[in-house]
């Protein structure tokens, strides 16, 4: 990688960040005024498609998301390392379920080996969930995105001679990987439980719940992380801003808060903010948001000579919006320069 390539400042991306959040926050209100709305005005099989509409218009969204959390793995996003791997964490991998430096493994791989069928994580995910060569067929069934989202989610935890940063004398271990997901699922199962069973219940239990065994429960599973030895978690040739240790506790901590505000509300509101959320937020995340993904990486690098890298786009507007934000469509300047923020390229 070029080291002599201009340094990215600390203030730039916050408006893109922010302003995506904004526009996320504008779509997800007004999806939500509609289905209060017509609760006392329409069937309810309308729900349907402005549901469908929220998610087509959400998962252009998560995209450039996504993509700024490349410049972040690519230490890019701020110029302060800690303000990069933290923005990264918590305004970007943590919705998604994952992390910047779990992430910059993969992204990491994919500019030192590009194209490469064994080492770059991007083709080796999307060759082994059935994604390359593309199949536009392929995006439609849900299945194969579950199986992208998990190869993603697992790569790294992967006992694989063929990945760059594996470390052979120090394998990463998969056991805070399912704790953290036994919690998750737990505390979901719980709100579900808290909306569907409210009547029975009562307001006193549903309270009690929440402020004292959903704390209780992120309590008890943070000491549980922290008495983890150390060989339980991920482990690489790659060197983190912080330990494995410090950004599981901090993840749990963020799905904690998340699913707080969601109890919180339900309980406020008397509908389920945990329904809205799947609906919102993760339907984007195994639907359109990957479709768009791939679809990026089939028209940057997909039918390329050996001595190539990288196509050259030029997208429309439309293009532009939906595949390659952020001036992805210079993706051979970016592979010359991986650490040139994409606004300098």
């Amino acid at each position: 990688m070029d080291s002599q390539a201009p340094k990215p400042n600390n203030w730039r991306n916050w408006l893109p960040i922010l302003a995506t959040y904004a526009y996320v926050a504008v779509v997800v209100l007004a999806a939500l005024a509609f289905f209060r709305w017509r609760e006392t005005q329409l069937p309810w099989w309308t729900d349907l498609p402005v549901g469908l509409i929220a998610v087509a218009l959400i998962g252009p969204a998560q995209h450039r998301l996504l993509i700024l959390g490349q410049e972040a793995a690519l230490g890019v996003l701020f110029r302060n390392r800690w303000l990069n791997e933290l923005v990264g964490d918590w305004f970007i991998h943590f919705p998604f379920a994952s992390a910047t430096h779990h992430v910059r493994q993969q992204i990491l791989s994919h500019y030192d080996h590009p194209n490469d069928p064994e080492r770059d994580a991007e083709l080796v995910i999307a060759t082994r969930a059935g994604f390359w060569p593309l199949r536009f067929g392929r995006l439609l069934r849900l299945s194969a995105i579950i199986n992208w989202n998990s190869q993603r989610a697992n790569y790294n935890f992967q006992t694989n001679p063929n990945n760059p940063y594996f470390e052979p004398s120090r394998p990463p271990s998969r056991a805070a990987l399912h704790i953290g997901t036994a919690y998750i699922l737990v505390t979901f199962a719980v709100l579900l439980c808290l909306y569907f069973f409210r009547e029975t219940l009562g307001d006193d239990l549903i309270e009690a719940t929440l402020t004292f065994v959903l704390p209780l429960m992120w309590l008890t599973t943070m000491l549980i992380f922290w008495m983890l030895p150390a060989n339980k978690f991920h482990r690489g040739k790659l060197a983190g801003v912080y330990s494995p240790k410090t950004m599981t506790l901090m993840r749990i901590t963020f799905v904690s808060l998340v699913n707080a505000g969601l109890g919180w509300t339900t309980f406020m509101t008397e509908r389920s903010a945990v329904l809205n959320y799947i609906a919102l937020w993760i339907g984007p995340m195994f639907s359109i948001t990957p479709a768009l993904y791939l679809i990026r990486q089939w028209r940057q690098h997909g039918n390329l000579e050996p001595s190539q890298v990288a196509w050259y786009r030029k997208p429309g507007l439309l293009g532009k919006w939906l595949l390659f934000p952020f001036k992805q469509d210079r993706h051979q300047e970016k592979h010359a320069e991986p650490r040139r923020a994409w606004y300098r390229l």
